[in-house]
């Protein structure tokens, strides 16, 4: 992959901050839609078995849209994510923990999912706002609400998933609040990450030139 120079990595950032966060803001409004029709379901005002084709073609429309979003979210996160990650490299700042690679490829690993994408957020928002904290450190409480939201809907959505195995009358009620709860709190991670990816993007617009012209 081709180095850019870090003007030129800011200007990308800026771009990708756009993209990602369009993507984040329609990933949110699919998921809406989606517990729109847990609710539905859960009420019985959507019954599965007995739904008109112009209902059954709206939900499958509805399920496609939110693949979609999810699909163009998480590539367009993991770019934002590698040029975050880049830019630092490219101002010339030392001792990083992470590369710009493992901090998108930590989310794809077994385990280490759990802990190793929060702590290179965690540097990416220290060391783009100017905050050189140490591991030992608190973190921001908005990278842990991300972080914590971000855990707990993905565990419930494993937990509901696991539940959609019984098909009985009540584990499908169960499972639809479950459902809800995780699209919720996946719905409020997606939107702490839109504002974290605009808080870093504007730091390291303006804080980055600034450091080093004063280096």
């Amino acid at each position: 992959m081709t180095l850019l120079s870090l003007p030129e990595g800011l200007n990308l950032l800026d771009r990708r901050t756009r993209f990602a966060r369009i993507a984040l803001l329609a990933y949110i409004g699919a998921s809406a839609l989606d517990v729109l029709v847990a609710i539905g379901q859960f009420t019985g005002a959507i019954d599965s078995e007995s739904m008109s084709l112009p209902m059954a073609g709206a939900l499958t429309a509805i399920f496609l849209f939110y693949l979609l979003t999810f699909a163009a979210t998480v590539v367009l996160v993991a770019m934002w994510v590698y040029r975050a990650h880049a830019n630092l490299r490219a101002a010339g700042i030392d001792d990083l923990a992470f590369s710009p690679g493992w901090a998108v490829g930590w989310y794809f690993v077994p385990v280490a999912t759990f802990v190793q994408p929060f702590r290179a957020m965690r540097e990416l928002w220290s060391v783009s706002l100017g905050q050189y904290e140490s591991f030992g450190d608190d973190a921001d409480p908005q990278i842990k609400l991300w972080w914590g939201t971000w855990l707990a809907g993905n565990i419930i959505a494993y937990v509901g998933m696991r539940d959609t195995f019984t098909n009985t009358p009540a584990a499908i009620q169960v499972g639809l609040i479950v459902s809800m709860l995780s699209s919720l709190l996946l719905m409020a991670s997606a939107w702490l990450l839109a504002q974290i990816m605009a808080e870093i993007n504007a730091a390291q617009r303006d804080g980055i030139p600034m450091a080093q012209a004063f280096a």
